[in-house]
């Protein structure tokens, strides 16, 4: 595996060595898990899944340390919606956020209209879709 990587030019190292506090997250992060299953079974040692969802849903918008922000804000750039109540301004997305989303929308769009003229099928111009739009999905 070493003579692999080297001939692909890969440089290794442990990153437990180097930086110990990653480790110390992902030990964290894992006992964190732990705690919410743990604490959502059952007396017959089945998992309650609604609170473990409830619980899950208060993890994903409880502010981190150092960081202050949820893992909600920091992945969706809003909170989720869970039990719990708070004010409707938590739940707008970040014009930030937005405009980042709006960026990578175009650039999808570009890429399959692209492979689109390439293969030379035709296709039909769609209204863009707005958050909150009602749509139908067929499976």
């Amino acid at each position: 595996m070493a003579n692999f990587l080297k001939r692909w030019g890969v440089e290794t190292r442990l990153s437990s060595a180097q930086y110990p506090q990653s480790n110390g997250c992902a030990e964290a992060a894992v006992k964190t898990a732990k705690r919410i299953l743990q604490n959502n079974v059952g007396a017959g040692g089945s998992l309650d899944t609604d609170k473990m969802s409830f619980a899950l849903l208060q993890y994903l918008n409880t502010p981190l340390r150092g960081v202050n922000k949820s893992p909600a804000q920091m992945t969706i750039s809003r909170q989720l919606r869970d039990g719990v109540s708070t004010a409707r301004v938590n739940y707008k997305i970040n014009p930030q956020w937005r405009q980042t989303l709006n960026k990578r929308e175009l650039q999808m769009v570009r890429q399959n209209e692209a492979a689109l003229d390439h293969s030379g099928n035709h296709y039909r111009q769609r209204r863009r879709l707005q958050p909150g739009s009602s749509v139908w999905i067929q499976d």
